[in-house]
């Protein structure tokens, strides 16, 4: 639950017009520098985990609300080569 709140703030503070990671930066987790008011965010972090293990004091560890998560490859099986040899 703490974490859902977690995202939910960082969201609205996206929505809200804080400052937001750079759209060059795309990585799923960043950290909330300087207070929630006027905090920077720092994105660069793979896991939750990883973020946590960085953030110091008071920062936060929320979503990145301009992460984009890479295509996911398609389903479609490549079509097998048809037997060509002659019974």
């Amino acid at each position: 639950m703490k974490t859902l709140s977690v995202i939910a703030l960082g969201f609205g503070l996206w929505l809200a017009g804080g400052n937001t990671a750079s759209a060059d930066t795309n990585y799923p987790w960043c950290i909330i520098t300087g207070g929630l008011s006027e905090g920077a965010y720092s994105c660069g972090y793979v896991s939750f985990e990883q973020c946590q293990q960085t953030r110091l004091g008071t920062d936060m560890c929320v979503v990145n609300p301009l992460y984009k998560a890479p295509s996911a490859p398609s389903s479609r099986a490549a079509p097998k080569e048809r037997d060509r040899t002659r019974r």
